[in-house]
């Protein structure tokens, strides 16, 4: 009778385990869910601008006394 009731609560323990992780992944897959509802509902992102709207590298021209003016006092290059 003893090894029947340790058994019991062996099997019992080990079941727990199991639930446990099941629930965990219903528990995502539901907050997933209910994230998915919510992000449809936003208005999507605006476009990104097109190559027009790019900077040339060649436009830009500074000198080094310049660049050499914006530098902090006292700073060693």
């Amino acid at each position: 009778m003893v090894c029947r009731i340790t058994q019991k609560n062996k099997l019992g323990k080990l079941h727990r385990w199991p639930g446990l992780i099941f629930s965990l992944f219903v528990f995502l897959a539901v907050g997933s869910r209910v994230l998915h509802n919510i992000m449809s509902t936003m208005p999507k992102p605006p476009p990104k601008p097109g190559p027009s709207a790019a900077m040339k590298a060649g436009k830009f021209q500074v000198t080094h006394a310049q660049t050499a003016a914006l530098l902090p006092p006292n700073s060693s290059l």
